[in-house]
């Protein structure tokens, strides 16, 4: 009986730190979203988290596309503190004719389309304001 209470509290122990991590990792970044108004750097948390969800749940497609156009927005998530080097990923996106999806493009050669939902999010997170609203 004993093991059983001290296996449980190790797991539960586990979700813990597991979920503290991702906050701290969350807190250290922040987004550079560069667009047809210059750039801008996120560093809200909770706008970090989402948008790291929101490229977790994608189905990357293995693809080297041409499009027809330049990228609507880029953005990249970097670290918040400067003197830490890491390979920044830079995602190139473009908003479908119907201004509802976005195509997604990682310049290592991943590509995507997102669902309604997550473009709308993703716009609202680089932008400030909704895509239901473009002309």
């Amino acid at each position: 009986m004993k093991i059983k209470a001290l296996f449980s509290l190790m797991i539960v122990f586990l979700f813990v730190v597991t979920g503290c991590a991702s906050e701290i990792k969350n807190k250290e970044q922040k987004i550079v979203v560069f667009g047809d108004e210059g750039s801008k750097e996120i560093t809200d948390n909770k706008k970090v988290s989402q948008l790291n969800k929101i490229l977790n749940n994608i189905d990357w497609e293995n693809a080297e596309v041409q499009m027809a156009r330049l990228p609507d927005y880029s953005f990249q998530i970097v670290a918040k503190d400067e003197s830490i080097e890491a390979k920044a990923v830079t995602y190139d996106v473009w908003i479908s004719p119907n201004k509802d999806k976005f195509e997604i493009v990682k310049r290592d050669g991943q590509y995507a389309q997102l669902t309604k939902e997550s473009s709308a999010l993703l716009f609202e997170i680089m932008t400030g304001g909704k895509l239901a609203d473009l002309k």
